[in-house]
């Protein structure tokens, strides 16, 4: 009878195993440093794009403000002002001019924001890119923009169903589209103020008017300042031009 001896296979040392666990843990642990470092190098150059696109955007802004700011609500308190001359001098009044002015009563004029990256970085969740000081500097652009939009429509409703038709009561209204566009003033000019009760009510109408316009320029300021301040972080940190 042949006996058969069973081959047996050394035992491997625990060391064995244990630098075998290492090598796979260090394998895996540098795949998943790689994927981390190509990730985060893929996040900055996404933030890269976004900041210089949300740059331009509101550096549209600036010039958009500037001109809202100089051609329109600065040159509304101007008219305005003159009104309020000619309506507390009491003495004779020029008629043409005093037209010229009070047009200025019922002009709008809005400000559009450009907000094409902004919207897309709030509902991309890209926002996680920058540091919280700067999220919140346009939360606060947000919220000022936001108080803009109600002062705006607010004031749009006020003219439209309150100072539109006192203004059309009192001069001849085809000045408004004369002046809106640039025409030769209408052949009969005429202003509608007889006595001292409808020139008290004139004036405070144009004192209204001057008021919301005042709180308007005022929240233009302020979206003007914190964009500046947006612009110059994204400078700093992006060195952008």
């Amino acid at each position: 009878m042949e006996v058969h001896h069973h081959a047996h296979t050394a035992r491997k040392k625990w060391t064995h195993y244990f630098w075998e666990f290492l090598m796979l843990f260090l394998a895996v642990f540098c795949g998943f440093l790689a994927e981390y470092q190509l990730e985060h190098k893929i996040e900055k150059e996404r933030a890269k794009e976004l900041a210089g696109s949300l740059y331009n955007d509101i550096k549209k802004d600036t010039v958009g403000l500037n001109t809202i700011i100089a051609n329109f609500t600065s040159r509304k308190l101007i008219h305005i002002d003159s009104l309020l001359g000619i309506l507390q001098n009491k003495h004779k009044r020029n008629d043409t001019a005093f037209s010229v002015h009070a047009a200025w009563l019922v002009f709008i004029n809005n400000f559009t924001r450009n907000n094409g990256t902004y919207e897309q970085m709030k509902n991309s969740g890209s926002l996680r890119y920058f540091k919280q000081d700067f999220i919140m500097m346009l939360h606060e652009y947000e919220n000022i923009w936001g108080r803009i939009k109600l002062r705006e429509e607010a004031e749009r409703e006020k003219i439209e169903q309150r100072t539109i038709p006192f203004v059309q009561e009192i001069i001849n209204y085809e000045f408004v589209h004369t002046i809106l566009n640039g025409l030769p003033f209408p052949g009969n000019i005429y202003v509608n103020l007889n006595d001292e009760a409808s020139i008290d009510r004139m004036i405070n109408k144009t004192i209204e008017i001057k008021t919301v316009t005042l709180r308007r320029k005022i929240l233009y300021d302020q979206l003007k300042q914190k964009a500046i301040e947006i612009l110059s972080a994204l400078k700093a940190v992006y060195h952008l031009e």
